[in-house]
Formats: C-alpha cells, structure tokens, sequence
C-alpha cells in the first residue's frame, strides 16, 4: 500500500519473532479487516479518531487495533466509539509493548497500518 507523505522510521537490524502468530491469537478477526493503529493513545486527535469511526461505518467486518496503554485511555475510546455508534467489540486492544521484537511479530495482523 503505497501512503504518500508517510514515514515510518524502521530498523531492519532488530529480529522479527521466529514464530508469528495468527490473527486470533492477536485477539483478531480471521476474516475482517483489521485498520491498525498501535501508537501511544495521547497522539490520538479527535480528528484522526473521527476518521476512524467513519471507515469501521463503511468497511464491514472491520476492526479497529489501537495500543493499550492504560486503562482510561482505553475506557474513554470505547465511550467514544460508542457515541458514534460502533461497538465496543469493533475495538480491539493490544497490549502495550516494552520490547520491539513482540511488536514487531504484531504486523502480521493488520490490513492497514
């Protein structure tokens, strides 16, 4: 998927997990679409959050994988997402990493990042 005016820095020296997980054990749907957006949850804007509410309205089947942080930042998403009419289960939280290699193993999961 081509992103123009994107940049995500990596680091192709840090090992990616010899065992890759499928998407249920992620937490996942097998057969939706999966947005990803693991950041740390106070970069998240009303604007971007918007954005997102409105693609999981028009994509079927589809999900939202956010980082979870804390649990107020994750309590206040899901009140959030509720007040635009998604359900709570179209939220799917991942848990906060400390190490890069498990984060790295998680892009296996999404369809877009």
């Amino acid at each position: 998927m081509y992103l123009p005016h994107h940049y995500q820095a990596q680091d192709d020296t840090l090992p990616i997990a010899e065992e890759t997980q499928g998407r249920s054990d992620l937490g996942l749907p097998d057969d939706g679409f999966v947005f990803c957006a693991i950041n740390n949850t106070y970069k998240i804007s009303p604007n971007e959050f918007d954005i997102w509410m409105r693609l999981l309205h028009q994509v079927e089947r589809s999900v939202l994988w956010l980082s979870e942080n804390n649990i107020w930042a994750k309590e206040s998403l899901v009140k959030e997402a509720k007040s635009r009419g998604i359900s709570e289960d179209r939220l799917v939280f991942a848990p906060s990493f400390t190490m890069r290699v498990p984060q790295r193993a998680m892009h296996c999961g999404p369809d877009c990042q």
